[in-house]
């Protein structure tokens, strides 16, 4: 039986749910914990577009916790020193769309223009909205089989949110920020082949109190085939 996207992540996800609903039966209280266990402040459900300034984070670290995109964004994968960009393809969404939520996944994948990264380098790709998720994780494999499906799980990888243009020592370390777009970089062991990029973004209380069906998060994963290094 092939392996799958949904089936190489269900774990991480379920996980991910359940520590964001521990305590969230009513109000979400500032300082508790969604997604990853990143802190969030709830905020009043804005009336206006997305910002194209970076979304608040608090002076005690906390997220504070606004609309998700309204529309799952693009993901682009940024090339060095070209600076071009190859778009991942959408593999999985669990999103609110016209009031309701819509979940699709796929078990293969068509994407078949690969990333061609100088050696040692890591990968960065690009989120297109302003919107901070409360997580992002990476999926790592060692491959494609022939019908495009994953082979071969390589790793799990959690990302830390850090302040835009700030230098971080570790090359390896996978790493997050937001300015007009969410910035994921992060070191690529050389056995890894295929990346899958996950993103969540919280739903805030304000949108979930009258609707018991919305998620408590919504999230999107990309996948970008990785050229040998």
């Amino acid at each position: 039986m092939h392996q799958t996207w949904a089936g190489a992540k269900a774990g991480m996800s379920a996980t991910l749910v359940l520590s964001a609903l521990t305590g969230c039966a009513g109000a979400h209280p500032a300082g508790s914990v969604a997604g990853g266990g990143r802190p969030l402040a709830d905020a009043p459900v804005p009336t206006t577009p997305a910002p194209t300034t970076p979304p608040d984070v608090l002076p005690d670290g906390r997220i504070r916790a606004v609309d998700p995109p309204v529309d799952i964004p693009g993901a682009f994968a940024r090339l060095s020193p070209s600076g071009g960009t190859v778009a991942g393809e959408k593999i999985y969404h669990l999103w609110i769309r016209d009031g309701g939520v819509e979940e699709r996944e796929a078990d293969r994948t068509t994407a078949r223009t690969m990333v061609r990264l100088p050696r040692d380098s890591p990968i960065t790709v690009e989120l297109a909205t302003a919107r901070t998720p409360v997580r992002v994780d990476l999926l790592l494999f060692r491959g494609l089989s022939r019908s495009g499906a994953p082979k071969g799980v390589v790793g799990n990888v959690i990302c830390d949110i850090v302040v835009p243009a700030r230098p971080v020592a570790d090359a390896e370390r996978c790493v997050y920020s937001t300015t007009d777009r969410v910035t994921v970089r992060a070191g690529m062991p050389s056995s890894a082949r295929v990346v899958v990029v996950n993103a969540g973004w919280y739903v805030p209380t304000a949108m979930r109190e009258h609707d018991d069906d919305l998620p408590v998060e919504v999230s999107a994963s990309w996948v970008f085939p990785l050229a040998p290094r």
